[in-house]
Formats: C-alpha cells, sequence, structure tokens
C-alpha cells in the first residue's frame, strides 16, 4: 500500500497547508465580529444572523447546486483541454456556467422581492421587516453571481486566486460593513449585507474575468447543453435548502420565543464553538475529499485513509477544545463584548461535541467518494432534522445555554448515524485505538468541563492552565509518534 495518501505526514501538511487561509480569514473575522458586536450589541447581531440566513437560503434554493455541478462540468472540460478542441469545450463550460449563474441571480432577486412580507412573517411574526428583505433581494442576487465566478476559479483549479478572493472577502466584509454599523446602527444590517455582497461579486469577477473573459450565451439551444449540470445541482439544492432552513427555523423559533438579543447570544455561541474551530478541519473538502475519492476503491486504503484522518483531526482539536472550555471567559468580551458574557455556558458545553466532529465530518464525506450524492443527502437530511428540535427543546428548558446542549445531542447523533452507515454499506469502522481514543479524551473533556463550572478564581485560572498544557502534551506526543512512522 503506497503511503501516498495515507501517511500521518501528508495528512498534517495538508491541513496545515489550507489551514493557514482559513487562519487568516478567521482572525480577520475576530475583529469584525468584535466591532460589529460593539456597534450593534445583541439585537442587532441576532438581526444580522436572521437577514444573513434568510438570503442564505434564498440562494442556496435558487442556484441549483451550480458550486457543486458547475465545478464537475468545468473540471471535466479542464482535463481534456489539451484534446482536439479542448480549448473551446472549456470556454463553452465556463460560458454556460456564467449564463446559467445570471439567470439565477436574476431568479433570486425575484424571489426574494416577491416573498418579503411572508418572510417577514415567517422570521420576526410580523411585517414590519418586508422592507429590510426587500433590499435583501440584492443581496441573494450578488451572492449567486459570486458563487458562479468562485465555481470557474475552482474548476480551472487556480487555487492561489481563490486563497486570495477569501481574504478579499473578509477584508471587503470589514471595509463595507462597519462604517454602516457605524452611522447607522441596527438600521443599516440590510443595507450592509447588500453593500458587502456587492463588493465580494465585483471583486471575485475582477479576478476571474481576468484568466477567463467574460462571455455569455442565452440561446434556449446553448442553455440546454446545461440540463445535465441541472439535474445533478438539483440534488444539492435539497441538501442546502434544509440545511439553511433549519438554522433560520431555529433562529426564528428563538426569536418568537425570546428576542433578537436571545438570536444575537445563540449565534455568537455558534460562531465560536463551529467556525473559529473549523480552522482545524479546512482541509477536508479540499485536500481530504478529493484524496479519499481517487482511492476509495480499495478498500485497505479506504479504511486506512479515514481512519488516519479522523484520528489527525481528533487529537488536533483535543487540547483546542480544552483551552477553549477554560478561556470562554475571556475570549467572549475580548470577541464580542460584556453583553455576550450569557454566551460563555452554551459555547462551554456545546464545544464538547468538536471532538464528535473530528470523526463525523470525514465519516459525512465518505458517500460523497464513493459517488452516492442520494446516500450523502439522506445522511445530511437526517442530521438537521434532528438538529431543528434538539436546539429549539434545549432552549426551551435551558434557554441560550440549553442550546448548546441541542447543539452537543445533535453532534452526537450525527457521529453515530454516520459511522453506522459506513460500516453498513462502505465497510469501513473505527478501529479499537481510534475508539480508545475517542472515549478517553471524552472522559477528560467532560471533566474538564465539570472542573470549570466548579472552579474559581486562582484555582480556576492555575486549573485551566494544568488541564490544557496536559491535553496539548498528550497531543503532541501521539502526533510525533504518528509522523515518524509515516
Amino acid at each position: 500500500m503506497s503511503d501516498t495518501n495515507t501517511s500521518y505526514r501528508s495528512i498534517l501538511k495538508a491541513i496545515s497547508l489550507f489551514s493557514g487561509v482559513q487562519g487568516l480569514n478567521i482572525l480577520l473575522n475576530i475583529g469584525r465580529a468584535k466591532l460589529a458586536a460593539m456597534l450593534l450589541g445583541p439585537a442587532g447581531i441576532g438581526l444580522n444572523a436572521i437577514y444573513n440566513e434568510a438570503r442564505e437560503l434564498i440562494h442556496t434554493s435558487t442556484n441549483v447546486g451550480m458550486d457543486t455541478s458547475g465545478v464537475r462540468e468545468i473540471s471535466r472540460a479542464f482535463g481534456e483541454r489539451d484534446k482536439e478542441g479542448g480549448e473551446e469545450r472549456l470556454h463553452e463550460a465556463v460560458t454556460l456556467t456564467r449564463s446559467w449563474s445570471l439567470l439565477f441571480a436574476l431568479a433570486g432577486v425575484l424571489v426574494t422581492f416577491l416573498l418579503a412580507e411572508p418572510l417577514s412573517w415567517m422570521t420576526f411574526s410580523d411585517g414590519s421587516h418586508a422592507g429590510g428583505y426587500r433590499m435583501l433581494s440584492l443581496a441573494v442576487g450578488f451572492s449567486t453571481l459570486t458563487c458562479g465566478e468562485l465555481v470557474v476559479l475552482r474548476g480551472i483549479q487556480r487555487l492561489k486566486a481563490l486563497a486570495t478572493v477569501s481574504v478579499m472577502h473578509v477584508v471587503a466584509g470589514i471595509v463595507t460593513t462597519i462604517p454602516v454599523y457605524y452611522f447607522w446602527g441596527i438600521e443599516g444590517v440590510a443595507a450592509a449585507l447588500v453593500l458587502m455582497t456587492g463588493t465580494m461579486a465585483v471583486l471575485t469577477m475582477a479576478f476571474s474575468y481576468r484568466i477567463e473573459r467574460p462571455r455569455f450565451c442565452f440561446r434556449r439551444d446553448s442553455l440546454a447543453k446545461g440540463r445535465t449540470m441541472l439535474v445533478i445541482g438539483f440534488s444539492f439544492v435539497l441538501s442546502g435548502f434544509v440545511a439553511s432552513g433549519s438554522k433560520l427555523a431555529v433562529q426564528s423559533y428563538i426569536n418568537s420565543h425570546g428576542s433578537l438579543d436571545m438570536v444575537g447570544l445563540y449565534n455568537a455561541g455558534l460562531t465560536l464553538t463551529l467556525t473559529y474551530a473549523g480552522v482545524v478541519f479546512a482541509s477536508l473538502d479540499t485536500d481530504f475529499f478529493p484524496r479519499l475519492s481517487s482511492i476509495f476503491q480499495d478498500l485497505a486504503q479506504r479504511r486506512t485513509t479515514i481512519c488516519r484522518q479522523m484520528e489527525m483531526g481528533l487529537l488536533l482539536i483535543f487540547p483546542t477544545v480544552i483551552s477553549a472550555i477554560f478561556a470562554m471567559p475571556l475570549i467572549v468580551p475580548v470577541l464580542f463584548s460584556s453583553e455576550f458574557s450569557a454566551v460563555v455556558p452554551m459555547a462551554q458545553i456545546a464545544s464538547i461535541g468538536l471532538l464528535f466532529r473530528a470523526l463525523y465530518i470525514p465519516a459525512a464525506l465518505i458517500p460523497l467518494a464513493a459517488g452516492e450524492s442520494k446516500m450523502y443527502l439522506i445522511l445530511q437530511g437526517v442530521s438537521y432534522i434532528s438538529f431543528v428540535p434538539a436546539l429549539m427543546i434545549g432552549y426551551e428548558l435551558g434557554g441560550v445555554t440549553g442550546t448548546g446542549v441541542g447543539l452537543l445531542v445533535n453532534h452526537t447523533m450525527d457521529i453515530i448515524v454516520n459511522l453506522i452507515c459506513a460500516k453498513w454499506r462502505y465497510k469501513v469502522s473505527i478501529d479499537r485505538r481510534l475508539a480508545m481514543m475517542l472515549a478517553a479524551f471524552t472522559v477528560y473533556t467532560v471533566a474538564c468541563y465539570a472542573a470549570a463550572q466548579w472552579l474559581h478564581g486562582t484555582t480556576y485560572i492555575i486549573a485551566g492552565l494544568l488541564l490544557a498544557a496536559t491535553s496539548a502534551a498528550i497531543s503532541g506526543n501521539a502526533i510525533r509518534k504518528r509522523v515518524r512512522k509515516g
């Protein structure tokens, strides 16, 4: 068996490489989130979260999975560009993707504008935000145009351009939104989203158009060539619709049963436990997924690749979780403001679930590597179907802190369902060493969480430093051994 795809060294290298840009983006987003929290407060953050999730829901529903199916079509043409007529087929694929992207963008604008009133009633229980949603229709269109150009860059494998655009998007988010928040406060949330997405669209086009000059074709016979792309993409629309719809449903529920302040606190906790920790998992889509796809037919390599990826992810996330649990009381005021202190217990308990996500995310990609998009969609549907009641019940029983328990329950169910599917359908199961490691790390993490609740003052600080340092030493030693092993 070749070590090219399965060695711990190559996995660690890929995680380090692809986490770099993600880490920079997160640092920039931390600054933006801090300024936004200071200028808007929890209510403004909550309103922004609801508007943004609604934008994502409609964008995902109206772009017909282009970010997946479009990449596939352009990538295939790009791989055959050296053959006779290959360059022309590549240009045709790019033109087709851009043409459909523009049509989808216009559809998104129209749908959002027409549904503004129902969306306001659905998310705020009144029609007072219909004007905000009408303004948001432009943000939906800009998001789809940006998506189309990112598809082009991914399809022709311009990774450096993608990395640059990714960073510029975050910078654009800071430059465009913060002045609006400063002058208009919560009243400028919708306008800030429009300005931000519009700037992102222009920046992405500036890069993409220089590489592939803009060409569009709206003849019926030309657009009909994208039928296969649309059919493939439609299944991913369902997944995206369920994902965004579930998140929006939870935010709307918290708003109707609590307040925009509560939505803001919940969204801040979600950002702390999922977005910022996502730097550890940044390489999965870019590196692990194509690597797994390339060796999937070899059962032995399939098992080794998946288990080693899970193991390395678990070793890296373990000290991160322990450090986060004890540092939350310090992190939250720094990243947001003192108004967000109530989110600390929620973020602490939800962080435990990150151990399970280290195994869940690689497991969730197995059906896609196998070419079974329907199974992937079924598993994603099961995940979000459990997500909504878990968080709603959690909020009813324990407020914002209860949503942290709901997230932990959801992560636990996700890993159980996906590991069962992996063993039953793809003959992949975690080995004994990985299972024992997960069990030991979970017990250690729960004990640390309990200590963080019971201890105070100097004792809290000393215990936190010692326990975090111990977890880092355990993971560091294990990683060194595995990297030496290869």
